[in-house]
């Protein structure tokens, strides 16, 4: 993995981003693709190349105009991810929504979640196409993960924040959004729906819209 590191970072330090891999709706194969295996542990062994693999993680989220990037999307198959919204390469779209601060996320765990549940019309970088798929996560919840340095970090995060988080972690689960969404809308009609209330993105569902993670354990209920 550190050679892996290595040659990954040589080969993109420089450049303006990383490719992003596609899944299966981007007509890619399944073998051999780590968008469709389980993510590895970062350990102390990571360490030394952890922040230029971060850099070229980020700087290739902001191009790409994403909000969230995980690292198996540019071919590592490390838990690691980040989340920003708003920033200002982000779709016009998501500007309408709660910004969510810079964070970087390694090692991830859900420790605890709300009963409410989100909707939101998800889109992804590894699933390029003119579409959003509707699934819904957890309003909240409380996670458990390691900094930058590897450094244990805790929180609670709501709204945007937390239906973002739940999308880059399906991501080091294994899988897409796409293979839960319930519906698949054109983004331009999607967004004349929302104009027109028809839709609503960000707000509370039952139990009716399949859950993003509805295969991950949780250890309890906020």
């Amino acid at each position: 993995m550190s050679t892996d590191l290595n040659n990954f970072i040589k080969k993109y330090k420089d450049k303006e981003q990383a490719p992003i891999l596609q899944g299966l709706f981007g007509n890619a194969s399944r073998e051999n693709n780590v968008l469709y295996e389980r993510c590895l542990p970062v350990t102390e062994f990571h360490s030394p190349n952890l922040n230029d693999t971060i850099d070229i993680m980020y700087k290739t989220m902001v191009k790409e105009h994403g909000i969230g990037i995980a690292a198996n999307q540019v071919g590592l198959k490390l838990q690691i991810f980040i989340i920003e919204s708003n920033h200002e390469d982000s779709e016009p779209r998501y500007k309408d929504l709660l910004e969510v601060k810079r964070q970087v996320f390694i090692n991830p765990k859900i420790k605890s979640v709300s009963k409410e549940l989100t909707n939101f019309w998800h889109g992804c970088l590894s699933a390029k196409g003119q579409f959003r798929g509707q699934v819904s996560t957890y309003k909240s919840i409380l996670y458990e993960a390691l900094d930058e340095n590897l450094n244990k970090i805790t929180g609670k995060l709501d709204g945007m924040a937390a239906v973002i988080f739940q999308h880059e972690f399906r991501h080091l689960l294994s899988n897409l959004y796409v293979d839960y969404a319930c519906k698949l809308l054109d983004t331009d009609d999607l967004n004349a729906d929302l104009e027109k209330g028809n839709y609503d993105d960000l707000e509370e569902c039952d139990n009716s819209i399949p859950h993003l993670l509805s295969d991950y354990k949780i250890g309890s209920i906020i």
